[in-house]
């Protein structure tokens, strides 16, 4: 029996039903003919086994026999990776597991798999052109055993292209566990996943739900690339800020991952290898506690000013905020450490951002320069959108209430009814202040923002919007909408953007 009858017969020993011909060409991904063909040296294979294959017109193939033959048949082929039962062997699924055996393993023929994949000689040549056509433009070369020892740079070139081509695949279909461990091997799957769950949630203040799928499937890529031979030389134009030392939160973390890894699957890493993983942790938020840095390493300097330059843009005194502080700090450390090491994460959001708070995004990143020119790093505009949110929280809390004049000629009775009308139906940081038109002329309008009135005004010094003594929901709409107007209008930067 061939290995593409064998992998055949592993799917048809795993139904308990009819399956048809198309089925397992589907799930194979090749022909209904090839599976036609090969059926026939199953059928042979089995019917020296004691068992047999039926064969049903319009409902398709069933192995019949006893059970205790059907296991033990099983336990003789074992297990293969390309034969999971539950698997099936999409073109997609066989370049991505052949990119990682790129990556991770020494390299077999093609035609070792091809028999794997039940495929020919020809589409596996074809699906390594893909993947070099791949790095290619993503401007990365892997001549063989030398693609492991460089430098920090060219590495994390090579994680973020193969994660990349990892997330493409996600985009459409989802790994099942036994495709998992065929890629990335049991042991390191359950050593990355078992650490990002124990390890992801500990520093709420810069956890974002990006960051720790992105954690785990880089350490799923590194810990394979290291037990691979994997062997680090440090950068060469980069300068690393961090020196990390011995004693603090994240040597412990790291020392106990390490340590984990030698222990269950073998890993073991150099220094330089050790200074990579972290980066590659502290990057992703883990023990990013400022308190674990030298005083060489303050970055509460570098937060102040960030927070300064950016309050005196948006004309808001940020300095007392005590919040913004600490969450400044706690994002600096691993967005720093991520730009350090090259590492390029992704924000959901940052189109939303840049669209709806632009005066906001566009004052983080003109005033993060000096964060660049410090700390060596160029902040693309995802890592200013992130680091945008903390300012745009910011900025509500800080959000000055509209001062409103709302006047009344209509008696103390329906008076009181527009204010509350007005006030039940706007937001609440909107505080009104209830007038008759006798009392215009010893009110310094100067101190509002808006006046809504039931009576015309003359003194027409700040916006005037009128409403009927028993106000409408459009004219409230309206009156929103022109609040919200107001409000914007603070902002001396919206001019000049």
């Amino acid at each position: 029996m061939t290995n593409y009858d064998q992998n055949l017969l592993n799917l048809m020993l795993a139904e308990t039903s009819y399956r048809s011909a198309d089925y397992y060409a589907n799930a194979l991904g090749v022909s209904k003919k090839t599976i036609y063909n090969h059926s026939k040296g199953v059928e042979t294979y089995l019917n020296n086994h004691g068992l047999f294959l039926e064969r049903m017109p319009r409902k398709g193939y069933l192995i019949t026999g006893s059970s205790e033959r059907k296991q033990h048949l099983r336990l003789i082929l074992g297990k293969k990776v390309a034969t999971q039962l539950d698997t099936k062997f999409t073109p997609q699924y066989r370049r991505l597991y052949l990119f990682a055996q790129l990556l991770f393993s020494d390299r077999n023929s093609y035609r070792v798999y091809a028999e794997s994949f039940f495929v020919s000689v020809q589409s596996i040549k074809k699906d390594f052109d893909e993947i070099n056509a791949f790095l290619r433009d993503k401007k990365i070369s892997l001549p063989d055993q030398t693609s492991l020892v460089h430098s920090f740079e060219v590495e994390i070139k090579i994680e973020q292209a193969f994660k990349e081509y990892l997330d493409m695949y996600l985009a459409h279909s989802d790994l099942k566990q036994s495709q998992l461990f065929a890629i990335f091997g049991t042991a390191i799957f359950e050593i990355s996943t078992n650490f990002v769950d124990d390890n992801s949630a500990q520093d709420a203040h810069v956890q974002d739900e990006y960051l720790p799928d992105s954690l785990r499937e880089l350490l799923l890529i590194f810990l394979n690339r290291v037990k691979h031979g994997l062997h680090l030389t440090g950068t060469k134009n980069q300068i690393i800020v961090f020196e990390f030392q011995k004693g603090t939160d994240l040597s412990r973390v790291v020392s106990n991952l390490a340590e984990t890894c030698k222990s269950h699957a073998g890993v073991t890493f150099t220094n330089e290898n050790l200074r990579f993983l972290n980066l590659l942790l502290l990057g992703h938020g883990i023990s990013s506690n400022p308190n674990n840095f030298s005083s060489k390493y303050d970055f509460t300097i570098a937060a102040k000013h960030l927070i300064e330059r950016v309050g005196q843009e948006l004309e808001t005194d940020f300095n007392t905020d005590s919040e913004l502080l600490k969450v400044t700090i706690y994002h600096l450390i691993p967005m720093v450490a991520r730009l350090n090491l090259g590492l390029h994460i992704t924000d959901s959001l940052k189109s939303e951002i840049f669209a709806h708070h632009r005066v906001i995004a566009q004052t983080v990143k003109n005033s993060a320069d000096e964060l660049e020119t410090h700390y060596h790093i160029n902040l693309y505009d995802d890592e200013v959108s992130l680091l945008s949110l903390h300012f745009l929280v910011a900025a509500e809390r800080h959000r000055r209430s509209n001062h409103v004049l709302v006047v009344c000629h209509a008696g103390a009775e329906i008076s009181q009814f527009v204010l509350l009308s007005l006030q039940n139906n706007l937001p609440s940081n909107n505080e009104m202040t209830l007038i008759a038109p006798s009392e215009l002329s010893k009110t310094d309008l100067t101190k509002f923002d808006l006046v809504v009135s039931t009576t015309t005004i003359v003194d027409r010094t700040i916006p005037v919007m009128y409403v009927s003594v028993l106000p409408r929901e459009e004219e409230i709409s309206t009156i929103y909408w022109k609040l919200v107007d107001v409000y914007r209008k603070r902002f001396k930067t919206m001019r000049n953007l």
